[in-house]
């Protein structure tokens, strides 16, 4: 038995080294345009942040080509909550696995929080309408309770 419902509409977009699978459950005449807009987005967001395209923002920065002034301003934004996180979780996490500046792990996860922001908007205002808990997206930030695993020890 198939959990998704009659007639829901199903994408799955390869971008960023994975695969976001959208699936509108309802889907009415603003379904396509609202689709088009997050596969944009999600797009847009890899070509600020792909530490793999040698034109992102990321990459020119990591290279010392720009500073963070001369970056979208998502770009500011974005390592300012990596780092937040990486205190939050006593360096577990960090903006720069290996040296390298590559914020994927937080970035792939908030572009399914910034590519659910109201996509249809302009085209159907009612197409979408994500809310907090909805599962369009992940919580902002981790939970209170989160707390990193602790180190294993060799024997």
């Amino acid at each position: 038995m198939s959990s998704r419902p009659a007639g829901a509409v199903r994408h799955a977009e390869h971008v960023m080294g994975t695969v976001f699978s959208v699936t509108v459950r309802d889907p009415g005449p603003c379904t396509g345009a609202a689709l088009e807009q997050v596969v944009a987005r999600l797009h847009a967001i890899d070509a600020v942040f792909s530490p793999y395209r040698a034109d992102s923002d990321i990459s020119r920065l990591d290279r010392g080509e720009a500073a963070v002034e001369d970056c979208h301003p998502d770009v500011a934004r974005v390592l300012a909550r990596c780092r937040e996180t990486a205190g939050r979780t006593g360096g577990w996490f960090t903006e720069r696995p290996a040296g390298r500046l590559d914020p994927s792990g937080w970035v792939k996860g908030w572009a399914v929080e910034e590519a659910c922001r109201r996509p249809g908007r302009r085209t159907c205002p009612s197409a979408w309408r994500p809310r907090p808990g909805h599962p369009a997206g992940p919580p902002r930030r981790p939970p209170a309770a989160w707390r990193p695993p602790a180190p294993r020890r060799c024997r």
